[in-house]
């Protein structure tokens, strides 16, 4: 219990106190103070709750020609992050919900070799005449909004590499990462600019492809980058893309509800002296 100033519910408990027990005070020779307690006042306080976004799943799976789906764990408020990665030989279509970004290569007159999308479904599909693919996924939750940005090289040739710079405006926020190399092996797809990063999902399969996260303050600097070598005679087929998505933290509102009130200790006539005293709890 700690003390508090509450100078106009003092003056008015002083005052009930005098109106009240004055004729009481005065028809009895009492010695001894009376203690009286006036009603408590409920108040609330009201303070913000930082939720610091987070990756809930994820996900990457290898496919072959045909419709391929990736379907990630339902939830109220989440956001989904879709990436797919193919040979690069053939046809292929975008993603079937909220298609973000795309890179196509120079072999045959050009085909998609990789993509990105985001939603807030959780599938999403695409359909390619390649044989050798992945798609993957995540589900970040805890945010309040978003910020986004890619970038591609449509022809990286036997060595190649992309570049994506950007920032983040508020301290605590996640950065997520999906990056794709077309007709690449994972490892020889190499990420830059950012260190010790939490590695979500990746596939060492004939498509590079991996997905990660890490929180970052508040800076304008930042970058991502992927380096990939291509298989000797298939750099034509290539393609890399990098999609990094910021999510900004989430502010709640949370009610502290507290109790106070107020005592008064007062003596009997001639003094007429009343003591109050203010608490909250």
């Amino acid at each position: 219990m700690w003390k508090m100033n509450c100078s106009e519910f003092k003056e008015r408990t002083l005052h009930c106190v005098k109106v009240s027990y004055s004729q009481m005070f005065n028809s009895r020779s009492k010695k001894i103070p009376l203690l009286i307690i006036f009603a408590v006042l409920i108040s609330s306080l009201i303070f913000s709750a930082e939720a610091i976004p987070q990756v809930t799943s994820s996900s990457i799976n290898t496919c072959s020609n045909g419709v391929n789906t990736i379907t990630m764990p339902a939830a109220v408020g989440s956001y989904y992050l879709y990436g797919y990665g193919t040979g690069g030989s053939y046809s292929s279509s975008g993603f079937a919900n909220g298609p973000y970004a795309t890179v196509t290569n120079t072999f045959n007159g050009g085909q998609t070799v990789a993509a990105l999308a985001y939603s807030t479904t959780n599938s999403n599909s695409f359909t390619t005449n390649n044989q050798n693919n992945v798609i993957g996924g995540a589900e970040v939750s805890g945010f309040n909004s978003i910020d986004k940005f890619y970038g591609t090289n449509p022809n990286p040739g036997t060595s190649g590499s992309v570049i994506v710079p950007f920032w983040v405006s508020n301290d605590n926020s996640l950065v997520v990462v999906i990056a794709i190399a077309g007709d690449g092996t994972k490892s020889n797809l190499n990420i830059n600019g950012l260190s010790n990063y939490h590695t979500d999902a990746e596939v060492n399969d004939k498509i590079g492809m991996t997905i990660f996260d890490k929180t970052l303050n508040k800076g304008t600097n930042y970058y991502v980058s992927e380096t990939t070598k291509s298989k000797p005679g298939q750099s034509s087929k290539a393609g890399d893309i990098i999609g990094v998505w910021v999510f900004q933290p989430q502010f709640t509102i949370v009610p502290i509800h507290f109790s106070c009130g107020c005592s008064a200790n007062c003596f009997p006539p001639p003094s007429n002296l009343c003591l109050p005293s203010c608490w909250c709890f």
